[in-house]
């Protein structure tokens, strides 16, 4: 029933067993090898990649601020500023700095955009000019920030705007400003959209 091996079977069977264990341990040091060249590649990759952040000149946050941000995404903390900023840029405007202040949010502007809404900007400007009109606009309410569309975000904000016609004060009334923002592949936040109704 029991049996061992000896001679020349015993020696067969060690040799066997003894190669197998040295291909064993060849495969042992040949995965630790790859898995530290791994470990090393990705500490390496880790210091290289890096993403832009580019924040708004004001940040105006009662709360306390923690913004993320990736490649291609941001939390909603990220639009609420960048809308924000947007907002207080174009909504605050007189007769003198009107074009200025809208040139820096087509700037911001992805280019196809910028070039669709141009002829509306330029008329809202020029009938602002000729009617001297100028406004002071208070943020009351910030709404999240809504996914209206696959990455792109729309910022509303609620508050009390106070116009004048030349020199007549217009009565303060409650109106919005929504600032549409989307981050592309290239990591590059863009304006999408913009609305009011405060101009009604």
């Amino acid at each position: 029933m029991f049996g061992f091996k000896a001679g020349k079977e015993y020696e067969d069977a060690n040799a066997t067993l003894f190669e197998t264990n040295k291909i064993l341990w060849k495969m042992i040091l040949i995965e630790t090898f790859v898995i530290l060249a791994l470990v090393f590649g990705y500490l390496n990759l880790k210091e290289t990649v890096s993403v832009r952040l580019d924040m708004p000149s004001k940040i105006y946050q009662s709360k306390d601020l923690t913004i993320r941000r990736g490649l291609n995404w941001a939390d909603a903390s990220y639009y609420e500023v960048w809308g924000r900023a947007m907002a207080e840029e174009i909504s605050d405007f007189s007769v003198d700095n009107i074009g200025e202040k809208f040139a820096i949010l087509q700037k911001t502007m992805r280019p196809s955009q910028a070039l669709k809404k141009d002829k509306e900007i330029q008329d809202f400007i020029k009938s602002a000019i000729q009617n001297r009109i100028s406004q002071d606009f208070t943020v009351m309410h910030v709404a999240e920030p809504s996914e209206i569309e696959k990455g792109k975000f729309r910022v509303v904000f609620n508050g009390v705007a106070t116009q004048k016609v030349g020199t007549k004060e217009m009565p303060r009334k409650e109106c919005s400003y929504s600032i549409d923002l989307k981050i592309y592949e290239d990591g590059v936040l863009y304006v999408e959209d913009f609305g009011t109704n405060c101009m009604q």
